[in-house]
């Protein structure tokens, strides 16, 4: 199985000073939520470095036109070219056949509740919204059959991403919060990401792998 070092259990840091890395299998649907600062992005960033040697295809959206994510790949939009990116990486998936072909495919869509309300804001708009949550949808069902996975971050999750019925967000095999954990139930474990001796502890958040 193909996995990443998402970080180090914290709490065993704390107690022990002993750095016990975490893994997570890269064969999965990602969400991460947590407020402005909270880091997110660095988490993210974290994982898709411990991944670079994987054979992954990357796809990201970065609505908010952070910079963070701009030359990992050349599949990259900002702000509203996010809609033809998330376009461009559902015909790849329908494209792929049934067990995958040579290698895993990403799309990682950061602060995906802020592009949907914008998109929201208009009739037409609306549509493009409603296509993505489809998109989504469609990829959190089947994609794990075709190695095809979501990436999200976001700072809140809310109903309104997926529609209650379909059953999408159960599909997520790790869920990661920065913040507040009134969201996620079952085993929870505290990591922290190790980037060099003189900081250490560069995100904290509590986890949940299904």
């Amino acid at each position: 199985m193909n996995k990443i070092m998402l970080g180090y259990d914290f709490q065993m840091f704390c107690m022990q000073g002993f750095k016990i890395p975490l893994y997570a299998p890269l064969d999965g649907h990602y969400i991460v939520v947590g407020g402005s600062g909270s880091g997110k992005s660095t988490a993210v960033l974290y994982w898709l470095y411990k991944c670079r040697k994987q054979n992954v295809k990357l796809y990201i959206a970065d609505f908010k036109a952070s910079k963070e994510f701009s030359g990992i790949t050349e599949n990259f939009a900002e702000f509203e070219e996010c809609y033809d990116l998330i376009k461009a990486y559902y015909e790849e998936f329908l494209a792929t056949p049934e067990g995958g072909d040579d290698c895993i495919k990403v799309l990682l869509i950061d602060e995906i509740a802020g592009l949907l309300t914008h998109f929201s804001m208009t009739k037409q708009g609306k549509a493009k919204a409603d296509e993505i949550r489809g998109i989504m949808s469609s990829v959190l069902m089947l994609g794990r059959s075709r190695r095809c996975f979501l990436w999200l971050s976001m700072q809140r999750y809310t109903a309104s991403i997926f529609p209650s019925s379909s059953g999408s967000a159960d599909n997520f095999h790790v869920w990661s919060e920065n913040d507040h954990l009134s969201r996620i139930g079952g085993n929870q474990f505290s990591i922290f990401l190790y980037c060099n001796r003189n900081k250490e502890e560069v995100s904290k958040c509590k986890l949940k792998s299904s």
